[in-house]
């Protein structure tokens, strides 16, 4: 177990690291956009599949392998459906039509975090939750009153909002709890980042993924760091 966590921790220093080198060329623009955005898919998917497989091999060792099982399954939903966005795009040379079929596992993601928030939180705040995590559904209303989209791409706005949400609402009582601080970190950038990305589908419809590409593979690592940290802490 602790050799997946220093593993995890070295894989999210790579990342933040990465985050950085991808905001610096994506300013200094020493070559087109698009290669950029390019690479940064395929960084996240590597990364997607490289942070399931820890997990998966980790649960060997592991006392609580429903959270971690969960979590793996997160993480691939999310990698599948970035999996299957890339892929069109290469195939087609042409942006994937928002919302796609990829956009299931990327919803999916959420739901699996769900399932592993209910396992992991306190009987005593099982039943609590966050109502201040809704505020977040305030994103796809001002985008479907102030800006122009089609129906379908309003509609899942707000699926993809009250997902986020719902997750919120399902993590925020962690924050009480040392221990799960990463993974609420994670959860919480995973959700800001579905914010910034459907404002972005909007907005700038040219360059929507290069406002989002260096964040969600540090809310994977987080999620992937914090689930296997937690672990760990535990086990202490």
């Amino acid at each position: 177990m602790s050799r997946g966590v220093k593993l995890l921790r070295r894989l999210l220093t790579m990342t933040l690291i990465w985050a950085v080198c991808f905001a610096a060329l994506a300013f200094l623009q020493p070559f087109r956009l698009e290669s950029l955005i390019a690479a940064a898919d395929i960084y996240q998917l590597t990364l997607g599949f490289v942070l399931a497989g820890i997990l998966l091999a980790c649960l060997k060792t592991s006392r609580n392998r429903y959270p971690l099982l969960g979590t793996s399954l997160a993480i691939l939903s999310w990698t599948l459906g970035q999996l299957f966005w890339f892929s069109y795009t290469l195939l087609m040379r042409t942006p994937l039509p928002y919302p796609s079929v990829g956009d299931f596992g990327f919803t999916g993601a959420y739901f699996l975090l769900i399932g592993v928030l209910s396992m992991l939180a306190p009987p005593k705040n099982k039943a609590k939750g966050n109502p201040y995590a809704f505020a977040l559904l305030l994103a796809p209303l001002l985008l479907a009153i102030y800006a122009k989209s089609a129906p379908a791409v309003k509609l899942y706005n707000f699926v993809l909002g009250l997902a986020a949400a719902w997750t919120l609402h399902k993590a925020l009582p962690l924050r009480h709890t040392h221990k799960d601080r990463w993974l609420l970190g994670g959860i919480l950038l995973l959700a800001a980042t579905d914010v910034v990305f459907m404002t972005s589908v909007v907005l700038l419809r040219n360059s929507m993924t290069a406002t989002t590409a260096p964040l969600y593979p540090i809310a994977l690592a987080l999620i992937a760091y914090g689930i296997l940290k937690r672990e760990a802490t535990t086990d202490d």
